[in-house]
């Protein structure tokens, strides 16, 4: 699963690194070390632009579109989304509205973790997956799966109500329409970071009414309830990035 080459990044997506990596550079055009909850990732002899862009990201969400400039070479920005393809359960990928501001965020919560948007098509429902669970930390809300090894983080009251809107199944199509709070590329985007995360599904090819779901009828997910899963995947680790004794799902 590659990366975008950045040809048409959108001005909506925000790039970061989790709030736990440091960046560690040596002088000149020697390596970059990255440690995190995973271990550590060295870059040997990164060009000019990664390396900036290590270090913006370090500090929180930038546009990596920003961060390019005439004097960069195509294989310049190429060497950079190669890096971040590596980086992946290291990187954090938001959204932001067009003030600037982060929508929404999405967090690897593991060494496996990989994330690509999914494109949606207009007229194919969706709809929240059942075993998506809405919870906050004190300050802001997060969406979590056990199906999942992403976490969304939601910012801001416009990303409450997109998911407010996902409850019942919907098609992207009607589901722009109803919101006004948005504009209507960020929806998309929105949905089709939701889908990539994990957090929304698809209704089943070809269309019916009503629409199915997989995850209604897959026979290992029939036994379990959303909670029961939710607590067996945080009690067991690979599938998460919390501290058992201090996990909300486990007390």
């Amino acid at each position: 699963m590659m990366i975008d080459n950045g040809a048409a990044l959108s001005r909506f997506e925000l790039w970061s690194l989790r709030e736990d990596v440091s960046v560690e550079p040596e002088p000149g055009d020697g390596p970059v070390r990255l440690h995190g909850r995973g271990g550590e990732v060295t870059i040997e002899r990164p060009p000019p632009l990664v390396r900036e862009a290590l270090l913006r990201m370090r500090l929180g969400p930038v546009s990596l579109g920003n961060a390019f400039s005439a004097r960069e070479a195509p294989a310049e920005r190429a060497a950079l989304f190669d890096v971040l393809e590596t980086l992946q359960p290291l990187v954090v990928r938001s959204l932001g509205l067009e003030s600037g501001q982060p929508l929404l965020s999405v967090v690897p919560l593991t060494g496996r973790a990989r994330f690509r948007p999914v494109r949606l098509a207009a007229d194919v429902p969706l709809r929240l997956s059942t075993f998506a669970e809405l919870r906050t930390d004190g300050s802001e809300y997060h969406l979590e799966s056990p199906l999942a090894l992403h976490r969304v983080v939601l910012h801001r009251p416009e990303a409450v109500e997109l998911i407010a809107h996902l409850a019942a199944p919907t098609t992207p199509a009607a589901f722009t329409a109803a919101l006004a709070t948005v504009a209507p590329s960020g929806v998309a985007a929105a949905l089709a970071y939701l889908a990539g995360a994990g957090m929304v599904v698809r209704a089943q090819a070809p269309p019916s009414h009503p629409p199915v779901f997989a995850e209604d009828t897959d026979p290992a997910l029939i036994g379990w309830s959303p909670t029961d899963l939710m607590f067996h995947t945080r009690s067991t680790l690979g599938r998460h990035d919390r501290d058992l004794e201090h996990d909300p799902v486990l007390r």
